[in-house]
């Protein structure tokens, strides 16, 4: 359904890393390097292996035009190669480290996810999986789905630094936060972009467009009649309307939509205002305005929780289990608007996203789903009368395990819910 990616060009992940190798022999002919097509790793080196995954460096050299591949593919090859040893507990901290701090927002769906075991990860007919080779990050959450962390930046690199990386450096969290923020603010200068529509767009195109969420005061100078509301949908975008302007920030999430074609890297879809000096979640008066949002949202949930399924699939395989983890369903309606549905069937014992809608299907003794359904529900709703059954999972995007399926009683809720909404339609 959600089409997003490339026409014209049938170049393949296998390909791609068919070229980048290439490149990198180049110049470093010696260099020992090992596709893995099955977990989109690229080893590089041994003792150990530095492994990097491709899939959205590739992402990228298929959205950049033709002429331009040549470059981004020595770029990638740069990367590739570049020492990731980031400064360690010999390093001087003010001249060594400090210059080099950025502050990073990132989906928090991806930060749990580098967190979370990873597919690549397992042991083949293993008992128990091991756990993810990711260092532990550290970081602040920014609303619900956001999260803040922090970033080592040269020339030829940029990664994340892990907890283990403070701690050699003698350093907490929010003092390395506080540098991190004075660099951002040293090297940023206002550079809005007006769009049609009434909104603003940043233009620094510097890979750190949506971390200037964290200086509130390069938001003072726009000339917005109220506060500013804003969404984050990709890293390198970050657009801004006024609170007071409902048809703004509707063409402000219809842009952030179809920018999310050109860029892969996704962050968030949902609301925030400025209040003061702190972001908090938006709220939209407008029917219009939240419905745009439910389907930006539901656009980039639906690729978190895709990435995410396989991960707990492969836990329960090693572990096991036989939980199963019921899939992130988004559908599309005649106004183009997405919403997303998920299934509580009787007799499984699953692993639930959090959806628009909630479907309970009745099964008959031998298995097959009862005709008609017993209900289709608002989440709201459905948490409202059969939350006791479904316990929240420490996962982000959110999941719920449910063990049995609604008795006599709360299914005659069910169905009387279900009828007082057929009857308001």
């Amino acid at each position: 359904m959600f089409d997003f990616f490339f026409r014209g060009d049938k170049v393949t992940e296998p390909k791609y890393a068919q070229r980048l190798i290439a490149r990198i022999r180049e110049s470093q002919p010696a260099q020992k390097l090992v596709y893995d097509e099955k977990s989109h790793m690229l080893a590089v080196g041994s003792a150990p292996a530095q492994k990097i995954f491709l899939g959205n460096m590739f992402k990228d050299y298929l959205r950049a035009p033709q002429e331009e591949r040549d470059g981004l593919l020595t770029r990638h090859a740069i990367s590739c190669t570049a020492s990731p040893t980031m400064p360690g507990a010999e390093a001087d901290y003010d001249r060594d480290v400090r210059p080099h701090l950025v502050p990073i927002v990132r989906s928090r769906a991806n930060a749990y996810a580098i967190q979370a075991l990873d597919p690549a990860d397992y042991l083949e007919g293993a008992a128990t999986p091991t756990p993810s080779s990711q260092p532990l990050l550290v970081g602040r959450q920014l609303g619900e789905d956001r999260t803040i962390h922090l970033a080592f930046d040269t020339e030829h690199m940029m990664s994340q630094v892990p907890a283990s990386s403070l701690a050699e450096w003698g350093v907490d969290f929010e003092r390395a936060l506080s540098d991190a923020l004075a660099n951002l603010r040293a090297a940023t200068v206002p550079r809005w972009e007006p769009m049609e529509g009434g909104f603003f767009r940043g233009n620094w195109n510097d890979s750190y467009d949506c971390s200037r969420l964290l200086l509130p005061e390069v938001f003072a100078g726009l000339p917005l009649d109220g506060r500013p509301v804003a969404v984050v949908s990709a890293r390198q975008d970050i657009f801004v309307a006024s609170d007071r302007d409902p048809q703004a920030q509707l063409a402000m999430l219809r842009h952030a939509r179809e920018r999310l074609d050109v860029n892969n890297r996704w962050c968030s879809g949902s609301l925030i205002v400025l209040e003061g000096e702190h972001w908090k979640p938006y709220a939209s008066p407008d029917a219009a305005v939240r419905q745009a949002e439910a389907t930006l949202c539901n656009i980039i949930l639906s690729d978190a929780y895709g990435t995410q399924k396989p991960v707990l699939e492969k836990a329960q395989a090693a572990e096991g289990g036989d939980i199963f983890v019921a899939s992130f369903m988004a559908y599309q309606r005649q106004d183009a608007s997405i919403f997303s549905i998920c299934t509580y069937s009787e007799g499984v014992e699953a692993l639930l996203p959090r959806t628009d809608r909630v479907v309970f299907l009745e099964t008959n003794p031998d298995g097959s789903v009862k005709e008609p359904m017993l209900a289709d529900l608002p989440w709201q709703t459905a948490h409202a009368i059969a939350g006791h059954l479904m316990e929240p999972v420490d996962t982000y995007p959110p999941r719920f395990r449910v063990r049995a399926f609604p008795d006599a009683a709360v299914r005659e809720q069910l169905r009387a819910a279900a009828a007082r909404n057929a009857a308001a339609a």
